[in-house]
This record gives C-alpha cells, sequence and structure tokens, in this order.
C-alpha cells in the first residue's frame, strides 16, 4: 500500500473522519488516549516485525484488495506492519494453499448451494484440511470443532444439525482463527427492454442458472439472451477439470445435475430427477425422469448415472471432490430408480452433491482415456460435449464467449423464452454495464457499487442489491507467531472497524459480519456469537495481556515470548 495513503488512513483513524468512526472516539468502541504498561525492566524485548499479508490484485478483486489495504491501516494503529503480497489469480491461490503468510483476505464464494454451509465450516477449519495444499487457510486444528462439524455434516434432522452449525460458529468465534469482516450484497441489474419477469435465485449466479432463466419474458430482441461478464471459466470447458464457480454454472445449461434449486436454495424436482427418497441415513432412491435424450438424440438411462458417480469417483474433479468424497456406490433397484449408498452420512447429499455433479453420457466418456491416449479425462482438450441439460454448447473462444443453443428435446424446451444464450465475456464490468444498459446485453452481476448504480440511475435497466450470503475475512496463520494466540487474534479482531469497510468499500452496499455464514442464511445464522466491534483500548490490552508492551507508538514483544492461550473451549 502506498506510504502516503497509510498515512492518511492513520490519520483518518485518528480524527475519526471515516464513516463509522465519528462518534466512537473516546466512547470505549474506537480509539482514544489510553493509559498502555510500560516494558517491564526484567524482560529483554524485541520490535515486533513486519508479517506477511496475502491479497488479490485491485483488477482480480477490487473488493478484497480494498478491504486488505483498510485492514492493514487499522492494525498498524495498534503496533503491527505489514509487507503485503499483491498477486494476480493464479499466484495468489498457489501461495494460500502453500500457507505461504501470516495473514491473508479472502471470502467465501456467493454460490446457492453455500445455503447449506458444508463450505464454509467444514473444509475451512476441520483439523483434516490443515497443513499445505489443503484448503483450511488458517491451519486451525481443534478436537472440539472437529467432533461439532462432523455431527453438522451427518446429522439428518434439521434441527439438531443446525445446533451443531451454531456450536461451530461459536467455537469459531471464541478463537479467532478468522477476523470476519463483510457480507457483501450481490450487486445486479438487467436490462428491462429486452426481457422481464426475473425472479433472481439467492446468491451471486441470480440470473444465470437454469431455474431463473425460466422466468425471463421476452420484450424484445432477437431471442438471445446475452450474459455480460468478466469472469472467464477456469479450465473450461472439460467437466472433469474444472476449477471454478462459473464453470460450475456454463456445465449446467449443457448437462442435467439430478437436482434443481428454486430461487430461495430449496432442492425441486425440476432436474433428471422426478422425485428422491432418503431410505435412510446412507441410503438414498432417486428415481430418473423418463424419456430423457442426450443432444445426439441417445436415451439417458440409469446406467448413466451411475457410470457419472463411478467416474468421478475414479478419476476426481478437483472442484467437485467434496461433493463426490461421501459416495461409495449405485445400484439399480427399480426400471428407473438408481440408490445411492454412502461411505457415511450426509445431509448435504441431495442439496449439494446432486445439485453440483450432472449426469455424464457412459457413451461418450467410457473408455476415453484409452481412445485420446491420456492419463485423465480431465486431460482432453477438445472433448465431446454431449449433454442431456436444456441447451447445447456450441461455441466456445476462449477469453471472448462461450454460445449455447436451446435443445429442443428438452422437458423443459418450452418454458424457455429464448433460443440461444451467450457468456460474453468482457474486461471491466464497466463496459458489461454499459452493454447491459444500452441494450447490448441483458443481464450481469458481480457489480461494484460504481457500476451498478450507473445501471441503477439509467432508464433501461434494473438495479437488484440480492441478499449475500458470502463472507469476507481476514485470515491468520494460526501456526505463526504471534497469531498463535488467541488473545491477539482477538485483538486483531477488536482493531478491525467493520462498519467503516461496509461505507467506504462498499458503499453501504453490505452488512457487517462475525461469523462465515451470513444472516441472509437463517437457518444456520447463529447471530448470538461475539461481535467483537471496534474498540482500539481492548484491542491494546489484550495484546498487552499476551505479554506485549508500547514504547510510545512502537509494539514490543518479549525475545521470550510464548502464546498465552493457543485455543479456548466453549464449554470452559
Amino acid at each position: 500500500m502506498p506510504k502516503h495513503r497509510r498515512d492518511f488512513l492513520k490519520r483518518a483513524a485518528i480524527a475519526g473522519s471515516f464513516v463509522g468512526i465519528a462518534g466512537c472516539q473516546g466512547t470505549g468502541n474506537g480509539g482514544g488516549s489510553q493509559d498502555t504498561l510500560s516494558p517491564d525492566p526484567d524482560v529483554e524485548y524485541e520490535e515486533v516485525s513486519g508479517f506477511t499479508w496475502l491479497t488479490l490484485s485491485r483488477e482480480d478483486n477490487p473488493a478484497y484488495y480494498e478491504e486488505a489495504q483498510q485492514t492493514q491501516g487499522m492494525l498498524e494503529e495498534i503496533g503491527f506492519s505489514f509487507e503485503e503480497n499483491v498477486y494476480e489469480s493464479g499466484q495468489w491461490v498457489n501461495t494460500l494453499f502453500a500457507k505461504d503468510y501470516d495473514i491473508a483476505n479472502l471470502g467465501w464464494s456467493n454460490t446457492v448451494e453455500r445455503l447449506f454451509p458444508y463450505y464454509n465450516l467444514y473444509f475451512s477449519f476441520h483439523s483434516q484440511y490443515a497443513g499445505p495444499d489443503k484448503g483450511n487457510f488458517t491451519n486451525f486444528e481443534s478436537e472440539e470443532y472437529d467432533e461439532a462439524v462432523e455431527n453438522f455434516a451427518s446429522e439428518m434432522d434439521d434441527q439438531k444439525r443446525a445446533e451443531f452449525a451454531f456450536r461451530c460458529q461459536e467455537i469459531i468465534a471464541q478463537n479467532v482463527p478468522c477476523t470476519f469482516t463483510t457480507h457483501p450484497s450481490s450487486l445486479i441489474a438487467h436490462n428491462t427492454e429486452l426481457y422481464t419477469g426475473w425472479e433472481p435465485m439467492v446468491g451471486e449466479w441470480a440470473y444465470f442458472n437454469p431455474t431463473t432463466l425460466k422466468t425471463a419474458e421476452r420484450q424484445g430482441g432477437d431471442g438471445v439472451v446475452i450474459f455480460a461478464t468478466n469472469s472467464p471459466p477456469e479450465q473450461y470447458p472439460n467437466f472433469m477439470s474444472h476449477t471454478g464457480p462459473e464453470a460450475v454454472f456454463l456445465h449446467k445449461l449443457n448437462y442435467d445435475p439430478l437436482v434443481q434449486m428454486d430461487t430461495t436454495g430449496e432442492p425441486i424436482a425440476e432436474g433428471a430427477a422426478e422425485n428422491w427418497e432418503v431410505v435412510d441415513d446412507t441410503t438414498i432412491d432417486v428415481t430418473l425422469r423418463e424419456g430423457m435424450t442426450w443432444h445426439d438424440g441417445e436415451p439417458v438411462t440409469p446406467e448413466d448415472v451411475m457410470f457419472t458417480w463411478d467416474f468421478a469417483t475414479e478419476h476426481g474433479i478437483p472442484y467437485l471432490a467434496s461433493d463426490i468424497q461421501p459416495y461409495d456406490s449405485s445400484e439399480l433397484v427399480g426400471d428407473r430408480t438408481v440408490r445411492f449408498n454412502l461411505a457415511n452420512p450426509f445431509a448435504g447429499f441431495i442439496p449439494v452433491s446432486l445439485y453440483r455433479v450432472p449426469i455424464l453420457p457412459q457413451h461418450v466418456w467410457d473408455g476415453i482415456t484409452e481412445e485420446e491416449d491420456i492419463d485423465n479425462p480431465g486431460q482432453w482438450e477438445n472433448p465431446d460435449m454431449t449433454g442431456s441439460g436444456p441447451f447445447q454448447m456450441t461455441n466456445y473462444e476462449p477469453g471472448n464467449r462461450v454460445v449455447f443453443e436451446k435443445h429442443e428435446d428438452h422437458y423443459h424446451a418450452d418454458e424457455y423464452d429464448f433460443d440461444q444464450i451467450v457468456y460474453n465475456i468482457y474486461g471491466t464490468n464497466s463496459t458489461a454495464v454499459g452493454d447491459v444498459i444500452g441494450g447490448d446485453a441483458t443481464f450481469t452481476q458481480g457489480l461494484g457499487n460504481t457500476d451498478w448504480q450507473r445501471a441503477k440511475d439509467s432508464d433501461t435497466a434494473e438495479a437488484i442489491e440480492n441478499p449475500s450470503i458470502a463472507a469476507n475475512a481476514v485470515w491468520f496463520n494460526t501456526n505463526n507467531e504471534p497469531f498463535n494466540d488467541v488473545l491477539v487474534r482477538r485483538a486483531c479482531a477488536y482493531a478491525i472497524n467493520k462498519t467503516e469497510l461496509v461505507q467506504t468499500v462498499h458503499q453501504g452496499y453490505a452488512e457487517t459480519a462475525k461469523s462465515p455464514v451470513a444472516p441472509a442464511n437463517e437457518q444456520y445464522h447463529n447471530q448470538d456469537v461475539e461481535s467483537y466491534d471496534f474498540n482500539v483500548q481492548q484491542a491494546r490490552s489484550l495484546l498487552e495481556e499476551s505479554g506485549f508492551r508500547y514504547e510510545g507508538d512502537t509494539l514490543l514483544k518479549p525475545v521470550d515470548w510464548e502464546p498465552s492461550s493457543e485455543y479456548v473451549s466453549v464449554d470452559d
């Protein structure tokens, strides 16, 4: 971060000139003067040195970048200093998984299946995912937490499962492996002269999903829907190798999953399955819709369903590994009914796994490694894109666009009021919004505040603030000193003015956060956990309780410093 900007942030914090600080100074909620403990003459101290902070570049994620700049400035107010590593997405991801940082800022994606907060709670904090190349980016480890989150994942009773989710959030709040900052709203817009009647789905992918696309009513144009986006899909078009949400939603047009979601995130029988039955905690019977065909005219069979899951289990799909993991085997128990046998109870198998993993045609994919002389089907460079979805991918220009034509034999074909949909990739959101306003594109998503306001102020577009199920946070590498101390992490949490981030980074289009589960997720959000409201005095006091001292504005740490508490049980 440029020094002049850091200096400005420090002066602004002291003066109380940022929104959210005024009125807090001297009240116990903000800064203000405070008596600090002098260094103990019998203790040898050293100045606290700079810590590495990992963040995405402004171009890749403006909100992450801006939150990083401001939170660094806030933590500098209590004596920390940082060496910032700003990377583009590829290097950022590699560094993140290598755990080569002291602090990182990132968040959970805003896709509808996250209403079942399996990723937010299980893969982000379970001990088995600590360490290099795994998704527990804080390296947080707790047997108490592992038990709670395993119970959450396996509990089939809704109320009991919610109670376990609440307990998980309580443990996280007490131990602060992350400081949760904001729940940014999903800012989306569509042109009202081309299509109306939209019923947006909760989350970021409000329009570009099979359920919402059926609600669009054509008002003009030529029967082509254009999604204006600046997010190119990763590892597309091979389904077996994709690595991001963009590809997931593109594949949902080309391939049918067994289960679809309604706009509120509830599983519905609008996919390839006409119904399903939970036989017991590890057995689910799914009945395939009758009369389905692949894009090439071949019938879709239960054998295709069983092949898909065995094939995915054998070869793996990077982005869907957790969805596939609970699967053990499948068998045919009727003319069109497939029985899924799970290795262990998993409450998310229907709303997550059966929603995200579609059906692949066995006659296309079986034996493809031998035919193409490849080690893994994910290496198939120009895959046959035959699917059974409502649209068929007919043209892919990397970095430019993906074109889909309606599959006229699909069971929902008549419900789509257009014949073609284009995923059009733009260099910037500003250009994308301009085309939506001008009628050269139908809708867009993932907007920043300025571009969203442009759409809102226009006469030809409707701008919508969709409820957020995302969460941004500052992540501490709990293996590294001094962030292996709960007191230090709590101090950092108190030093971050979340209200200021909402107002300055998100222009008010966000909520302050205290949990990985957003308030919009009413079933699982625990509103009673500690929020760590902005309080610089409390932050400094906690650092002193951990053994740190101040010499003027300089933060000192005992040379032989040891963490005061590495874990706090919620049962103590």
